[in-house]
């Protein structure tokens, strides 16, 4: 079991270094949402992809050896907060918080980068319609002539 607990603690904290990393690409994010920046942006989105897929993969390493430990001790869910005596079982606790604080801040950064991103899809839409509504305009005051040589050919017998 010992071997168990060691594998978690080294998961745990290799999903807290992926998620460290995906804080910052989100953070980077921010600065790339002007015009003429979108293949950086595409290059930082990727990358958090990759890091997003890497985690569910630890994500189900972590389910299989934590269901191994829980099994091994007898009991139904994992301790956490003061229950806890074995330094490799408080170790863990204090990851996962960790992990919680990361994820929370990384929420909170990408619900700002998607609102900024909303808010330049309006301005695009309103920046559309006005070049519509000019067009339109345009063609009502230059009524384009009739061709003065054509002619009509009934199909109909």
């Amino acid at each position: 079991m010992r071997d168990w607990l060691r594998e978690t603690v080294e998961l745990t904290a290799r999903k807290k270094d992926l998620l460290k990393e995906i804080l910052q690409l989100t953070a980077a994010q921010a600065g790339l949402l002007e015009p003429g920046q979108v293949q950086e942006l595409l290059t930082l989105v990727k990358q958090r992809q990759k890091y997003v897929d890497d985690i569910t993969v630890i994500e189900a390493e972590l389910l299989q050896t934590e269901a191994k430990i829980l099994d091994a001790c007898g009991i139904t869910f994992w301790p956490a907060g003061k229950t806890v005596y074995n330094s490799d079982w408080q170790k863990i606790d204090a990851l996962r918080r960790d992990i919680q604080a990361l994820l929370r801040e990384t929420q909170i950064l990408d619900k700002s980068n998607r609102q900024a991103i909303s808010t330049k899809c309006e301005e695009l839409k309103i920046s559309i319609k006005s070049l519509r509504d000019r067009k339109v305009s345009l063609k009502a005051y230059h009524v384009t002539a009739l061709q003065p040589d054509g002619y009509f050919i009934d199909q109909k017998k």
